[in-house]
């Protein structure tokens, strides 16, 4: 093997190495578009081939986050390609009748910007949903109605 052949074989490899794989950002929230006031919603955040260090939960509007995240996550290497994915998953909260929201969210990788769609769902109102309310940052309660005490009957025997 001659010394050309050599330096193109390690040309081919190194520009191998160097490929980059396609980098995607996508959000989705459940598969519906119209849900009831109280329901729980599962909102997702998904990111191949992406750093994903640094990434926070947009400020959401008629939704509050209830749980997560949960992260996932995944590499694989198939004929020297490195492919990653990750997600962070949330569990979300339709409180407020009307239009629930989230913003597209920006991830910027290599100098590149990338961006999911704003996503939104109709909120119907509940009569019988009883909204939580707020103690601190990380902990949620829902309101307890207040219970009236029924003044029992006094029988005589």
């Amino acid at each position: 093997m001659n010394w050309t052949n050599l330096l193109a074989t390690i040309g081919l490899l190194a520009l191998s190495l160097c490929a980059t794989q396609a980098q995607t950002v996508t959000a989705t929230l459940s598969n519906t578009d119209t849900v009831g006031q109280g329901e729980v919603l599962q909102l997702i955040f998904r990111f191949e081939n992406v750093d994903t260090d640094g990434f926070e939960l947009p400020e959401l509007v008629g939704l509050t986050p209830y749980g997560g995240p949960s992260r996932q996550s995944s590499m694989t290497f198939i004929n020297g390609e490195r492919t990653s994915s990750s997600a962070f998953v949330y569990r979300v909260v339709a409180e407020q009748p009307g239009i629930g929201y989230v913003p597209a969210v920006t991830v910027m990788h290599e100098d590149q910007e990338l961006k999911t769609e704003p996503l939104q769902v109709f909120i119907t109102e509940d009569a019988e949903y009883v909204p939580m309310k707020k103690n601190d940052e990380s902990q949620r309660e829902p309101l307890q109605p207040k219970k009236r005490k029924r003044k029992r009957p006094i029988v005589k025997m």
